[in-house]
């Protein structure tokens, strides 16, 4: 008797376990074809960054809806954008929703998430971007809690799917599975939605997540960036003239085979004042101003006592000083990223797709291991890749609809 019950539970089990996704051969086939004639990971970045797409309103394929939604995680309404799947007609018709949430620092209306509303929703998706918990348009609509506590931030997300998914089923506008993609800080911000979501039932009915150039674990990002800061010191507080006549020249470049080391020196220094540093101090002292916190010297941005704050403020001092009970959690399990691969898995919703670089500087080496669900490119920095004649192909094949019949 108890043999059978063995052999009973045995079978159970193996009907319960998931098997993860994995990338096609098609796939797999594709990334043998990326080229990138940049090897330093910094010039990746910061070419990726030039000359980003304006992208005009008519360039979208949808009707353009601006959302309001009221918040219990956010003392003001937040705004949200859409591109929302209409017939010949220009009536909305039904389509499944993708969602993107954005890199850190972004906002709605930036250059990129726009490439992503116009791209997707050319493929025939309701498509929504959020703009990411750390810009400007978030910290306007004043969170509750101190910026970077994701799990806190996963809630107050996850709140606006679910009351974007009911307006449209109410409307009988929803068709098929729909979708989440992140980028970088967004990508973790969407794994732990989507599981989260995945051990409540899957509500939201996410086909899968696509996490592009994630951090793998937000401590070591965290440490990682907080090093970059210090190394980088001399080049953060430079004149802004020279800073921008130095990244226009860097643009031109077409490889890194000419450069010296004091140039990569240089290129390093303009990627972390541009795409990190600079607007990181924007954010904290926004988020200063709207709680009226005053942490930071008042004396206006050319006083001895601002400067000095500025050029001493890192990661590390920010959650010291504005949110000191998140530390614990930057260092628990929380922070790695497969712990959420391995609760939604567990909890059944095993389609996480990730695509990354071996040098994004995000992540230490070693850390991005082979695994049938993440992509690995040979190189491109931290979405460095983002203009690129590949990637534009991945986007299409990641994402393309089946014509219904």
């Amino acid at each position: 008797m108890k043999l059978i019950v063995f052999l009973f539970l045995s079978q159970l089990s193996i009907f319960a376990q998931v098997d993860s996704f994995s990338w096609n051969t098609a796939f797999t086939k594709h990334l043998r074809q990326f080229k990138m004639p940049y090897k330093n990971s910094f010039l990746a970045s910061l070419v990726g960054r030039c000359n980003p797409p304006k992208i005009k309103d008519k360039d979208i394929k949808g009707k353009l809806v601006t959302w309001h939604l009221s918040n219990p995680y956010y003392k003001k309404s937040i705004k949200l954008r859409s591109a929302m799947s209409k017939d010949r007609r220009g009536n909305f018709k039904k389509a499944p929703v993708l969602f993107y949430i954005s890199g850190a620092f972004s906002n709605s209306d930036d250059p990129q998430n726009r490439r992503y509303m116009r791209d997707f929703s050319r493929m025939g998706y309701h498509v929504f971007t959020f703009s990411n918990p750390w810009g400007k348009d978030m910290l306007t609509s004043q969170p509750i809690k101190p910026i970077g506590d994701i799990q806190h931030e996963a809630k107050a997300y996850s709140h606006m799917i679910k009351r974007v998914l009911a307006v449209l089923k109410k409307r009988r506008l929803l068709k098929g599975k729909n979708r989440i993609i992140g980028l970088s800080y967004g990508a973790f911000l969407a794994a732990v939605i989507s599981a989260k979501n995945a051990v409540n039932g899957n509500p939201f009915q996410f086909k899968d997540t696509t996490l592009i150039a994630p951090p793998f674990n937000m401590a070591i990002t965290l440490r990682r960036f907080d090093h970059l800061i210090k190394r980088n010191r001399r080049y953060l507080h430079r004149n802004p003239l020279s800073q921008i006549a130095h990244y226009r020249n860097f643009c031109k470049y077409r490889s890194d085979r000419s450069l010296s080391r004091s140039d990569f020196r240089l290129i390093e220094g303009l990627v972390m004042e541009g795409g990190f540093y600079k607007p990181f101090i924007r954010s904290v002292r926004l988020y200063d101003k709207n709680n009226n916190l005053g942490k930071i010297p008042r004396f206006g941005v050319f006083s001895s006592k601002y400067r000095q704050w500025k050029r001493r403020f890192n990661f590390r001092r920010y959650f010291t000083d504005y949110a000191p009970s998140l530390i614990p959690k930057i260092y628990s399990k929380a922070s790695d990223l497969n712990y959420w691969k391995k609760l939604a898995n567990k909890a059944g919703h095993s389609q996480f797709r990730i695509l990354t670089t071996k040098n994004d500087f995000l992540n230490d080496k070693g850390q991005v291991k082979r695994s049938p669900d993440t992509l690995i490119l040979p190189n491109g920095g931290h979405y460095g890749f983002r203009k690129h004649k590949w990637y534009r192909k991945f986007l299409k094949m990641a994402f393309k609809l089946k014509k219904s019949r």
